[in-house]
């Protein structure tokens, strides 16, 4: 999932997704999805790889830009990037049965 380059300075590429969730009546369905590629550089690179795997959920902190680029097709396509700053896994939490379990904060 992530991939580490070892390079003068090390960094690891990987990719993120985000799928927005959205109302259809009474329904809640899955959204469009939106791919981040997130590049982290040095030695903490190092540790991502350890420490990530496909299906975690992850902060990510950095700047975030759009770049432009064409495809094997010819097309030209945006893309959106971040150098992050920080990756961290977001623990999963544990699943409830009943809406009441959930405080009200």
């Amino acid at each position: 999932f992530p991939v580490t380059i070892k390079a003068e300075k090390p960094f690891t590429v990987l990719s993120v997704a985000h799928t927005d969730r959205v109302k259809q009546g009474e329904t809640w369905v899955d959204g469009d999805t939106t791919w981040i590629r997130v590049v982290l550089f040095g030695n903490k690179s190092e540790s991502v790889v350890d420490g990530v795997v496909k299906g975690d959920s992850v902060l990510v902190t950095g700047n975030a830009k759009l770049s432009t680029f064409t495809n094997k097709e010819g097309i030209e396509k945006t893309a959106l990037e971040c150098i992050a700053d920080t990756i961290a896994v977001v623990p999963k939490r544990k699943q409830t049965s009943k809406r009441e379990d959930i405080p009200n904060w």
